[in-house]
This record gives structure tokens, sequence and C-alpha cells, in this order.
């Protein structure tokens, strides 16, 4: 069994965040959304 390198495995954890805190946004701008102080009547 053989350790990735480095430099994949933080590319991996790059992604990773990356798709996180893209679905963080997604939730936010549903948020907005919904109850936002932007919603117009």
């Amino acid at each position: 069994h053989r350790l990735k390198p480095i430099s994949e495995r933080f590319h991996e954890i790059i992604q990773y965040d990356i798709e996180l805190f893209q679905r963080m946004i997604d939730e936010l701008i549903d948020k907005f959304d919904k109850y936002g102080p932007y919603t117009i009547n």
C-alpha cells in the first residue's frame, strides 16, 4: 500500500473544500430567496 503523493492528497482536500463551500453558498442563497431581507413582494 503506497501513500499518495502529498500534492495529490492536497488537491483532493482542496477539491472537497470547494465542493463543501459551494454547497454552503447554495444553501445561503436558498435561505435568502425564502426569508431574505431582499425579497420583494
